[in-house]
Order: C-alpha cells, then structure tokens, then sequence
C-alpha cells in the first residue's frame, strides 16, 4: 500500500501505521493522517460503468456454476484439496467475522498464535527497562 510505504518514509512505527491506517479506513477519511500525507493524497468518488451484454452475463453465470460444481466435487475430509488463503492483516477480516470455520479452522488459529505473539510481554529487561527501574 502507498500510504504504508509513505509513511514508513517519514519514520512511523509499524503500529503506529496500523492504528492510523485502520483508523482512516473506519472514518472513510484521510484527516487523521500525518499533514505530509494529507497534503499529497485525496479522496474521491469514484464511477465505473461496464458494458452488459448477454455474452458477459452468461459468462459469469457458467462461471459462478463451474465454481459451485468444483466445490461440491471435493472431498470435506480430504485437506490437501482444500488451499488455504494466506492470512496477513489485510485479509484478516474475513477470517475473524465472516468465515463459520474460524472456531476449528487451524489455519486462523495459527495466524493468531503469530500475530498475538507480537505484542507478549518480553521475559528478559534491557538496559532501556532497567533506567526506569
């Protein structure tokens, strides 16, 4: 993502980008960006129209019924026909609210070992910990 790597120019912590980023996201604006980033971006509404034909719409019909027939053709027991999705923060969403597997789905369950151990407590001090000591 541009604002990430603009960011990361400007010497923000890697948390520091998440909450600011997440946070933009959520409010749909970028004001609660740094001044550097507000003054080079902007937002807008955006139109696409795309041309409908008959030949478009049964496309994505045959699409949509070769991917259902794909699915119901696989083995629920079988993991290997099965191809997890990477899991990162980006795509993290659909994993922790959308998806009725995220309970058993060992997939999830060790991206959140990862990620939850970003943020455990460290065991040992270092110099820095025992100046305040």
């Amino acid at each position: 993502m541009q604002l990430e790597k603009e960011m990361r120019t400007l010497e923000y912590d890697d948390f520091e980008i998440d909450l600011l980023l997440d946070n933009a996201v959520k409010e749909n604006s970028i004001d609660c960006l740094p001044a550097e980033i507000k003054n080079k971006y902007w937002l807008e509404d955006c139109l696409v129209e795309y041309e409908v034909t008959e030949e478009k719409i049964n496309e994505l019909k045959d699409y949509i019924t070769d991917t259902v027939k794909k699915i119901e053709n696989k083995d629920c027991e079988d993991e290997t026909q099965w191809e997890p999705v990477k899991i990162d923060k980006y795509n993290s969403f659909y994993c922790s609210v959308l998806c009725g597997h995220r309970k058993t789905c060992k997939f999830y369950k060790d991206f959140l070992n990862k990620s939850s151990n970003k943020f455990k407590k460290k065991d040992k001090t270092d110099l820095f910990d025992n100046l305040f000591s």
